[in-house]
């Protein structure tokens, strides 16, 4: 029988992602699109050679301007 088995190893993961998004049309031609997110991440590691328990974390944001005619495409933008 397998050893992790037999110690009955385990993984626990539980994750929280919480997303906002705007949209705001200038013009026909010209909009901007903005998104903010929060996540939580609960992580366990129960192996027979590691016991592993963390919690983490984290947020960011994106933005992103889109210019249009009917030639081309213009997009550009940040993130962090």
């Amino acid at each position: 029988m397998d050893r992790a088995f037999r110690a009955q190893a385990t993984i626990y993961l539980k994750t929280l992602i919480v997303n906002f998004t705007n949209t705001v049309r200038f013009s026909k031609k010209f909009q901007n699109k903005t998104n903010f997110y929060v996540a939580y991440v609960n992580y366990k590691n129960l192996t027979f050679k590691n016991y592993e328990f963390r919690s983490e974390s984290h947020f960011g944001g994106r933005t992103v301007y889109n210019y249009m005619t009917g030639l081309f495409h213009l997009s550009f933008g940040g993130e962090a």
